[in-house]
């Protein structure tokens, strides 16, 4: 029975919760932005840099996946984990940014 799985029924809950306009807006940023990752970088850089003409692109797909299991983890999670998540991880975020002014070694080439 596929109603009764575990996945069928998670997938079906998340799905049934999101808000759908702001998912597919989300979706078609991902895509323009790796359209024009693919058009406007894969000549400047197997001209400039010798490497591969997709280097940027696979870069971008790579994040966008990233993104995506983001995205589905933090809308999968109820409102009071997500709080409590949030804490903690705007803490961690603000280590890390002054991280990098104080130790300039960090974002020096």
């Amino acid at each position: 029975m596929q109603s009764d799985s575990f996945l069928y029924k998670f997938y079906y809950q998340w799905w049934k919760n999101i808000d759908k306009s702001i998912f597919f807006l989300i979706t078609l940023l991902f895509a323009i932005g790796l359209f024009f990752s693919l058009v406007s970088t894969s000549l400047i850089v197997s001209d400039k840099l010798d490497t591969n003409s997709y280097f940027f692109f696979f870069k971008h797909l790579i994040y966008i996946f990233i993104g995506i299991i983001i995205i589905y983890i933090f809308s999968s999670l109820k409102t009071n984990q997500l709080f409590h998540y949030s804490y903690f991880l705007f803490f961690i975020t603000l280590i890390l940014l002054s991280s990098v002014v104080i130790n300039p070694s960090l974002h020096s080439s």
